[in-house]
């Protein structure tokens, strides 16, 4: 779908050997060549969360946008917080990395190392992970 010059909600990806990176982006501009990552918190950051942006990174790179920012929203308050994101170095390389290391350990059925993130504070298994 595109609204007011932007395609919003739809997948980018990469195939490689016997492995696909896919993700989902919120909002590019092909015209302008911007793309728009947004997330809700309830607490806005004073920088964006790591995570956030390394998605980012890899977004921008699979659409080749020129340009690319975050938008964090309140939930709490509805304020608005935009950052803009630069170019990732090896950004892709280091997804490419990551989800051969994922897959490798599921084809084997062995637990991948542990990542930590804010997320942790949600993860059901957090009282048996090694963080």
């Amino acid at each position: 779908m595109r609204r007011n010059g932007f395609e919003t909600e739809f997948e980018v990806s990469i195939d490689l050997n016997n492995l696909k990176l896919l993700g989902h982006v919120d909002a590019y501009n092909p015209d302008i060549s911007t793309l728009i990552e947004i997330k809700t918190s309830n607490k806005i950051p004073e920088a964006p969360y790591t995570e956030h942006l390394l998605q980012t990174q890899v977004y921008k790179v699979l659409t080749n946008s020129k340009q690319s920012y975050i938008i964090y929203i309140s939930r709490s308050d509805g304020k608005v917080r935009v950052f803009k994101v630069e170019d990732g170095k090896g950004v892709l390389k280091w997804a490419i990395e990551r989800a051969k290391k994922l897959k490798e350990a599921l084809t084997i059925a062995n637990i991948p190392n542990p990542e930590r993130s804010h997320l942790c504070n949600y993860c059901e298994f957090q009282l048996n992970c090694w963080r």
